[in-house]
């Protein structure tokens, strides 16, 4: 019944030109798409309308105990502090 988006000058003839373009995936996201020939746009074209369902995920939580806790107290101490260094010294020289 809409379906006409743009309107020939000097007739009453109406072409279905103007589309809502959607990916494949999102395609079932799109509820209704109408042409309102109502609104005076100061065109030769109607307005069109589109409703669009977003559908969002849900993000997964990471729940406390899988985390790790390092004890940073432990590079305060000196001897803790020079095996630190030394060790990463031995990696990076290890990549180069």
């Amino acid at each position: 019944m809409h379906l006409g988006t743009w309107r020939v000058s000097g007739t009453n003839a109406v072409n279905q030109i103007d589309h809502v373009l959607t990916k494949r995936r999102q395609s079932s996201s799109v509820i209704d798409v109408r042409a309102y020939r109502g609104p005076n746009c100061d065109s030769d074209h109607y307005l069109v309308r589109a409703v669009i369902v977003q559908r969002l995920s849900k993000t997964k939580e990471t729940s406390k105990s899988t985390r790790k806790n390092w004890n940073i107290e432990k590079l305060n101490l000196k001897d803790r502090s020079d095996e630190y260094r030394i060790s990463t010294e031995r990696k990076i020289v290890g990549y180069l």
